[in-house]
């Protein structure tokens, strides 16, 4: 496990395998799981697969910023416990949403307090994200009131700045992904995970990783790639792993 080392290249060799540049020099590899964000795959997919990489760079992921605002949970009281509410264009506010953390996720904040993590950017809105700090907490604070009125100060406010946030899937986007899926199958060994193709919420993307995991795991166990390698010891007789399927939940297979 090498952490800290953010990779700049993905490369592929004579021999088939790959040959991964970092920060702390390169590394041969059997198989790669590329798992980031939608510029930085792009980016790393392009020196294996040029193809793959000019679709990649076709989907949108605008900018977002998300602002926490903690306040004294007498503020709140009136707010139904929930997960909190998405925000219609039409109502003349820029959030986008706003999700109350303390209701959603147990032990998230101090019984006495109560979170909400307010969003604001994406594609409706990329402008918003660049907004300075203040000027932020002060649009949070007063369509907070506005929407749910929680007129108080708070205690504590943070700000995440993700500059390529969700990835925007738009018409066209199943005929894309044949396209990216078509270029990279010849490449044995080579897997896309993350959310920039299947599924955008962190459960899908779990799955997909997952699902990457097993197919490569299972080119590295396959009787036929075992004894393509100088020096080998006997392959294994059998191995039990899971075929990647369209569902979360892969059926098991001799």
């Amino acid at each position: 496990v090498r952490c800290n080392r953010p990779v700049t290249s993905v490369e592929r060799g004579a021999d088939g395998g790959f040959t991964v540049t970092s920060a702390g020099g390169p590394l041969a590899a059997d198989a790669v799981i590329v798992a980031a964000d939608l510029p930085a795959a792009a980016d790393l997919m392009a020196g294996v697969s040029a193809a793959a990489a000019g679709e990649l760079r076709q989907i949108d992921s605008p900018p977002m910023a998300v602002v926490h605002t903690a306040f004294d949970a007498s503020a709140a009281a009136h707010i139904e416990p929930a997960y909190g509410f998405l925000a219609a264009r039409g109502e003349g506010i820029r959030m986008l949403g706003c999700q109350y953390e303390t209701a959603t996720f147990s032990g998230r904040s101090p019984e006495d307090r109560f979170l909400a993590r307010s969003m604001y950017g994406g594609s409706v809105d990329p402008e918003a994200a660049d907004l300075g700090d203040a000027q932020l907490v002060a649009l949070t604070l007063g369509e907070l009131r506005r929407t749910v009125g929680i007129d108080a100060e708070p205690t504590y406010t943070s700000i995440a700045r993700w500059p390529h946030a969700i990835p925007q899937y738009a018409p066209g986007h199943p005929q894309r992904v044949a396209r990216i899926e078509a270029a990279l199958d010849p490449i044995e060994g080579l897997y896309l995970a993350g959310n920039v193709l299947h599924g955008v919420g962190l459960s899908r993307a779990v799955a997909v990783g997952a699902e990457c995991g097993e197919r490569a795991a299972r080119l590295l166990l396959s009787q036929e790639y075992i004894r393509q390698q100088p020096g080998a010891p006997a392959p294994p007789n059998r191995a039990t792993l899971s075929r990647p399927t369209s569902s979360t939940h892969p059926e098991t297979v001799p």
